[in-house]
């Protein structure tokens, strides 16, 4: 993790990676491969001055609506379920059609 901090990585992508990296532990141990606790538990995210988040900028709903207009489906869908959702880039990728139900998601 400090290896991390030192080279700029934005403070939650460290702490996003050590809750995978902690679920792919509590995991192996589920499973019987790793016969030990999960050494995730004991690291900490470096306390060193740590890049902040980059800010990002949204898209107004007149904006939305204008490349929804000029843009066909399938790509189309996939900008406006970010647009209005607020999901995040993964959760957008995890989504199924089952996820979809009276139209609502």
């Amino acid at each position: 993790m400090n290896e991390l901090a030192t080279r700029g990585i934005e403070r939650n992508a460290i702490k996003r990676l050590k809750c995978l990296l902690s679920g792919v532990f509590s995991e192996a141990i589920r499973l019987g491969i790793l016969d030990m606790g999960n050494p995730m538990r004991e690291v900490r995210i470096p306390t060193m001055q740590l890049r902040s988040p980059a800010e990002t900028q949204a898209c107004s709903p007149e904006q939305v609506g204008a490349m929804l207009k000029s843009i066909i489906d399938p790509p189309k869908a996939v900008i406006a379920v970010f647009a209005y959702t607020e999901l995040r880039k993964g959760e957008v990728a995890a989504l199924r059609w089952e996820n979809w139900r009276d139209a609502l998601l």
